[in-house]
């Protein structure tokens, strides 16, 4: 039980009490692993073209240093129901870029594309389609990812994620809600999809990126991608030593819908150079609120992105 005063903080990096999944539900969803050295960190990412991966920006973003991660440190596994611990179908990025509007200090606009080093073939993931139609409270959605299993956990650097992929449904909220506490934490903006948790099943650590999907045609068509999540600590001591708890009933996360920002994803690609993407033309609606007004700052300064509070060069290169 929580007290009345518990403190919630909100942290950009957990399927909480989901079910094991076959990668052939999601066939177009990847582990991305970060390299620390000592520690690990896992996110997720989309393909949504043979060469084109969809994550959140804040997956890619060195918080410590405030600017993209070494490319030398980033690997993306495909076509596996777990996450990278061989060498088989593991890629590198040749360019990311972020969104140009992305701000590290309140996650805003937290999405970003990777240009692959090569090609994904078919026969190891398929290119997920992206979803156009109306989303709505009434709208399933499912997502998945490898991030941690459990609602109680210890200090952050003793995580331990989940070695096969799981998944939930997800409740979609109003986006009114996300504009009040526990929600305000989470930086929503007119992109957002607000979601809550219940039966305590929910997104954490691990979890960033992951995909939100809808059943469309008889397959899983992508909706948004997770930016945000609340971690709950129940007392000042639990938040302090960092043992903190997620993806309890009451609180929720963000994810970001892909078609506001279709505009800046289909410029961004036929700039990188990647491969195009495709849609689900039998949907009826489309969301008329895409974000058109958009650009990317395609500077070649490889790894140099800094940031204050917002980032200045949203795109780095391979060199």
């Amino acid at each position: 039980m929580h007290s009345s005063s518990s403190i919630k903080s909100s942290f950009s990096k957990r399927i909480v009490n989901g079910k094991s999944t076959d990668i052939s539900e999601f066939p177009f969803i990847g582990s991305i692993s970060i390299d620390y050295g000592l520690n690990e960190q896992i996110c997720t990412g989309s393909l949504i073209s043979s060469n084109i991966i969809i994550t959140a920006a804040s997956c890619l973003y060195d918080f410590r240093i405030h600017k993209i991660f070494d490319y030398s440190k980033i690997s993306l596994k495909f076509g596996s129901n777990t996450i990278i611990n061989k060498e088989d179908n593991v890629y590198k990025p040749k360019i990311i870029a972020f969104h140009p509007d992305y701000d590290s200090s309140n996650e805003y606009n937290n999405i970003a594309l990777i240009l692959l080093d090569n090609p994904v073939s078919s026969d190891i993931a398929m290119s997920a389609q992206l979803y156009t139609g109306k989303v709505a409270e009434s709208l399933k959605v499912r997502t998945a990812g490898w991030g941690v299993t459990t609602t109680d956990n210890p200090i952050i650097e003793d995580l331990e994620y989940s070695s096969t992929l799981n998944s939930i449904e997800i409740i979609i909220d109003t986006l009114k809600n996300c504009e009040r506490a526990p929600a305000k934490f989470f930086g929503s903006s007119g992109g957002s999809i607000c979601s809550v948790n219940k039966n305590n099943q929910g997104i954490c650590l691990g979890d960033i990126g992951n995909p939100l999907t809808a059943l469309d045609g008889g397959s899983n068509k992508l909706v948004g991608i997770a930016s945000r999540v609340t971690i709950q600590a129940d007392t000042l001591k639990e938040l302090i030593t960092g043992s903190l708890s997620c993806g309890k009933s009451g609180i929720g996360a963000i994810f970001l819908h892909l078609n506001y920002y279709i505009d800046w994803i289909n410029e961004t690609i036929e700039k990188l150079g990647g491969n195009s993407i495709s849609f689900n033309q039998d949907s009826n609606s489309t969301d008329s609120s895409k974000n058109s007004d958009n650009s990317t700052d395609f500077s070649k300064n490889s790894n140099s992105s800094t940031d204050s509070s917002k980032n200045s060069d949203t795109m780095s290169s391979k060199t």
